[in-house]
């Protein structure tokens, strides 16, 4: 719900056209501002609203056909846009639409033994060496990535690769809840290496599948590894990865 205010021809529009940060300005003018605030909408977006991103491109159409003189846009936290309003109206559906616009593969993952980040560290070389952009997530003794970053960087990639530890029979703990909410929050059509490591069986596999089944990505490939990672582990993983970039 938003308030126009015919008067000052303003928009009222509290958590709509919003982002995270507190900007060093109040008003758009300063084009350096907005490139650095462009990324904490984009993260608000996929993280506040992405599970109802199809409700930002029909009320932004249901705003347009009211053809009204908008001249300031004000949410309730972030930039005030009265240089250029249609601005931020333009990227917010721009970013409703989730599409690819950037050469890069995210790789999330769990490692307990150091099995899987020897995995990824592979994956991310390999990945390099075709001139495309990694960023890496990861749940390590010593590193907890944010579950709002992984959200926003997996939005517009290029493909996704999980890299998932056998915890108890079952997939690590922390990579099944960063799985749920990439389908709650994300859930766009992208190509997807679902990589496993386990010890006594490859039981996690079944699990994380079954999670995905119902969700729009694309498993393009399964590896699963017994313990260390080895040359035929190693051809797999790299097989895998020519499958998705030819997607």
């Amino acid at each position: 719900m938003i308030t126009y205010i015919k008067d000052m021809k303003a928009l009222l529009t509290c958590d709509v056209f919003g982002g995270f940060g507190i900007p060093p300005t109040l008003y758009d003018e300063n084009r350096d501002v907005i490139g650095w605030y462009e990324p904490l909408i984009k993260k608000y977006v996929v993280n506040i609203i992405g599970h109802y991103r199809n409700f930002i491109i029909s009320n932004i159409d249901k705003i347009r056909k009211l053809n009204l003189d908008v001249r300031i846009i004000a949410p309730a936290h972030g930039l005030i846009w009265r240089n250029n309003p249609e601005m931020i109206i333009n990227y917010y559906y721009e970013l409703a639409k989730a599409e690819v616009v950037s050469d890069k593969i995210v790789i999330v993952y769990s490692s307990m033994y150091g099995f899987v980040e020897k995995a990824a560290n592979i994956l991310r070389k390999h990945i390099s060496s075709y001139g495309l952009r990694v960023i890496t997530f990861k749940f390590t003794d010593d590193k907890q990535s944010e579950l709002s970053d992984i959200l926003s960087e997996v939005y517009d990639s290029r493909a996704l690769i999980l890299g998932v530890s056998t915890y108890e029979a079952d997939v690590f703990p922390k990579l099944e809840y960063v799985i749920k909410m990439l389908i709650h929050k994300v859930n766009i059509e992208k190509p997807l290496i679902v990589l496993v490591t386990y010890g006594w069986g490859p039981v996690a596999i079944k699990k994380i599948t079954e999670l995905l089944k119902n969700s729009k990505f694309r498993i393009i490939d399964v590896i699963s590894i017994r313990g260390r990672v080895k040359d035929e582990d190693i051809s797999k993983i790299n097989e895998a990865l020519r499958k998705v970039l030819s997607f």
